[in-house]
C-alpha cells in the first residue's frame, strides 16, 4: 500500500508541473509581440461584451490610450474594429490622415475655413481654383447704381420694371439701367427718370418694341437723362384716341439727351420723334424713320416762346402714305417760337399726295444750318412750307423740291447754299436775300 500512495503522489505532481503556467493567470505581452494576425476580427454580433465575441472592444482600450504613434499607417482597417469601438474619449490628439485609409467625409463632418492647401488646386475636374483667382472672363461685374436688363442672367428681364425699381435717384446718384442685346416687347410705355440713364448694346443689338399712347418711350418730368445706343419702334397707336404711333416722346423735360438712338414708327398716322415744351433737349447720331398708310412725320416739335429749340445731328425720313413731313414745327398758343435745326439730313418722300421737307407755323423762325434735305415722290413735293413764317434762315445747306422750295415766308435769308428744283414764293416781294447761292448744275441762282 505504501508503494502505491507513493506512485500516486508521484503522478499528481507531474501533472502539476505539465500545467502552463499562464493557464492559472494572466501574464502580461511583451511589447511589439501583438501582430495583426493576431487578432481575431470583431464577430459585429456581440456588441461591448468582454466576455463573448470576439475582436477588440471599447471596455479593452483604455480612454486616451491610441494615440498617432501607436497606429501604424493604414493599419487600423474596418475588420479590426467591432462597429463604435473607438469612440471619441478612446482617441488622445490629432489623428493624421497617414494613418487612415481613402475615406470620405459628409459636409456637415466640416466646420471652419478649410486651408486651401489640403485640396487638390487646378481647372479639371475635382479641383478647386486658386485664391488669387477671378471670374471677370466668365461672369459681368457687379456695380453699384448699374441695373442690368438681360433675356438672361441680369436683374431684369424687363425695361420698365428695371426702371421703376429705381426709387433714389438724384444728381449725386444717378443710375445706369443696361439693356443687354434682343429685342424687348414692352409691357407699357418707358417713362424715363430724373438722373437715370438709359443704354442699350447698340442700335442694331437692343431694340424696345410697343405700341402706346403718346410713345415707346417717354420723358416726361425725366430731367438729366439720356437715351441711347438702341432702337425704339413703335408698332401702331396705343388706342383709339392715341392721334399717333409714336417711338419717343421728348417732352416736359430739362437737358434730356437722346443718342445713337434708331427711332421707328410704323402703323397709322406716325412720328419718329416728338419734342414739346422741352428745354435744351440734345440730339446725337439720331436716325428717325416714319412710315405709315396716311400721314407721316419724322420730327414734330412744339415750342411755347422765343426761345430757340435746337434740332440737330439727325437722320430723319418720312414715307410712304398719302402724305410726308419730315419736319413740323409749330407754335405754342399767340406765342412767336423758334428753332434751329442743324447738321441733318430731311427726306419726305412717296406720299401720294404731297411730300414736305420742313413745314411750320404762323410767325414762327427757323434756322437751318448745314442741312440735307429732299421732298419727291408726290404730286406736290415741299421745300420748306410755312404759314408766314417770321423769319426763314438758310446756311450751308441743300434744299430739292421739285414743286415749290420755299412758299409763305416772309423773310428769307439764303447764304452759301444749293437750291434745286421749283420756285420761291414769298409772301411780300423784296423779302429773300441770296448770297453765295447756286443751283443743282452750279450756276448762280435768282432769287426774287
Amino acid at each position: 500500500m505504501k508503494i502505491a500512495e507513493k506512485v500516486s503522489r508521484s503522478l499528481a505532481a507531474l501533472v502539476l508541473i505539465a500545467v502552463p503556467v499562464n493557464s492559472m493567470a494572466a501574464s502580461p505581452v511583451g511589447a511589439n509581440l501583438v501582430i495583426s494576425s493576431s487578432i481575431k476580427p470583431a464577430d459585429g454580433t456581440t456588441g461591448q461584451s468582454l466576455t463573448t465575441g470576439s475582436g477588440v472592444k471599447t471596455g479593452h482600450i483604455q480612454n486616451a490610450a491610441v494615440t498617432d504613434a501607436k497606429i501604424a499607417n493604414e493599419a487600423v482597417t474596418n475588420a479590426k474594429l467591432a462597429a463604435g469601438a473607438v469612440t471619441d474619449d478612446k482617441i488622445s490628439g490629432m489623428i493624421s490622415g497617414a494613418k487612415l485609409g481613402i475615406h470620405n467625409h459628409p459636409v456637415s463632418d466640416i466646420t471652419g475655413i478649410f486651408p486651401v492647401a489640403q485640396l487638390p488646386v487646378g481647372t479639371t475636374t475635382d479641383s478647386v481654383s486658386a485664391g488669387n483667382h477671378t471670374h471677370d472672363g466668365i461672369y459681368q461685374k457687379r456695380y453699384a447704381n448699374v441695373i442690368v436688363v438681360a433675356k438672361n442672367g441680369g436683374d431684369f428681364t424687363d425695361p420698365v420694371a428695371a426702371v421703376n425699381s429705381i426709387t433714389d435717384a438724384s444728381a449725386i446718384n444717378p443710375y445706369l439701367v443696361k439693356i443687354m442685346p434682343g429685342v424687348y416687347d414692352l409691357p407699357a410705355a418707358l417713362r424715363m427718370k430724373s438722373n437715370v440713364d438709359v443704354e442699350g448694346s447698340g442700335e442694331n443689338a437692343t431694340k424696345l418694341a410697343g405700341a402706346f399712347d403718346n410713345g415707346v418711350v417717354q420723358f416726361y418730368f425725366a430731367n438729366t437723362a439720356e437715351l441711347r445706343s438702341l432702337t425704339v419702334e413703335s408698332n401702331g397707336k396705343g388706342s383709339a384716341y392715341s392721334v399717333n404711333s409714336t417711338a419717343v416722346n421728348v417732352s416736359a423735360c430739362s437737358y434730356a439727351g437722346v443718342r445713337n438712338v434708331t427711332a421707328k414708327a410704323f402703323n397709322g398716322p406716325t412720328q419718329g420723334i416728338y419734342i414739346e415744351n422741352a428745354t435744351e433737349p440734345k440730339f446725337h447720331n439720331v436716325t428717325v424713320i416714319a412710315a405709315g398708310e396716311s400721314s407721316n412725320v419724322g420730327v414734330k416739335y412744339f415750342v411755347y416762346d422765343i426761345s430757340p429749340l435746337v434740332i440737330e445731328n439727325m437722320n430723319v425720313t418720312a414715307s410712304g402714305g398719302t402724305e410726308n413731313f419730315a419736319l413740323v414745327g409749330f407754335r405754342g398758343g399767340d406765342m412767336p417760337g423758334a428753332a434751329i435745326v442743324k447738321n441733318s439730313t430731311l427726306t419726305a418722300k412717296n406720299g401720294s399726295n404731297q411730300n414736305v421737307i420742313v413745314s411750320t407755323g404762323t410767325n414762327d423762325s427757323l434756322t437751318l444750318v448745314n442741312i440735307t434735305g429732299s421732298a419727291s415722290g408726290g404730286n406736290y413735293n415741299y421745300g420748306v412750307f410755312g404759314s408766314n413764317i417770321s423769319a426763314l434762315n438758310i446756311v450751308n445747306s441743300t434744299l430739292n423740291a421739285s414743286y415749290r422750295l420755299m412758299e409763305n415766308n416772309q423773310s428769307v435769308n439764303i447764304v452759301n447754299s444749293q437750291l434745286i428744283g421749283g420756285p420761291i414764293l414769298p409772301v411780300t416781294t423784296n423779302s429773300v436775300k441770296c448770297m453765295g447761292v447756286y443751283d443743282g448744275n452750279y450756276n448762280p441762282y435768282v432769287c426774287p
